[in-house]
């Protein structure tokens, strides 16, 4: 009897502690684009349980991308009819107040959930991180979640047309043929 409420208190501790861990990420964690390039990143949840709304801020660099939409999630939309989205504000290289709730009571279960897809244009090289800020994940109770975050995504911007820096191959192949022009060239003088 005593294994049996041992192996029953130890399955109820491993099924609170996975409830525990609502992991809050982005869709792809890094990339790389060239200039005038599209960068579409998704803001995901995962192993969320009575789970019912959120709202965050994004922050990026405002002198390397430009945000050119915010598209809503279909975290609730495949449960549930009834919800609300709220884009957000952008201003500077914030995005403050995406939200969305379902309405109704309880909440769901998320298991690779999409929040939303933030497009940007990429404006000139360099690399940019993006994070997210002031979040609040809310269970069906309208209570704050615990989050575990992992919560910054980094994109490399490349000059315009690649920017590919040749192989020390084809310097050499082209410094050959250089030289293979110029003796010939030579010889034409002396005939």
């Amino acid at each position: 009897m005593k294994k049996n409420t041992l192996a029953i208190l130890l399955f109820l501790g491993v099924a609170h502690f996975a409830q525990a861990a609502n992991i809050l990420y982005f869709t792809p964690a890094s990339d790389t684009v060239a200039v005038g390039g599209t960068v579409n990143l998704e803001v995901r949840l995962d192993s969320a349980v009575y789970f019912s709304a959120y709202q965050f801020d994004l922050l990026f660099d405002d002198t390397i991308f430009s945000s050119t939409s915010i598209t809503q999630g279909t975290v609730f939309s495949e449960q549930f009819e009834s919800e609300f989205f709220i884009p957000g504000v952008v201003s500077g290289g914030t995005i403050a107040g995406t939200a969305s709730s379902m309405f109704g009571s309880g909440g769901i279960n998320v298991t690779n959930g999409l929040l939303a897809t933030f497009s940007f244009s990429a404006l000139r090289a360099g690399t940019g991180i993006f994070s997210l800020d002031f979040i609040q994940l809310l269970d069906g109770d309208g209570l704050q979640m615990a989050l575990e975050p992992s919560l910054t995504a980094t994109v490399t911007v490349t000059p315009a047309g690649g920017g590919e820096v040749p192989e020390p191959s084809t310097y050499l192949l082209s410094l050959f043929g250089l030289g293979a022009t110029a003796l010939r060239a030579r010889n034409r003088m002396r005939s």
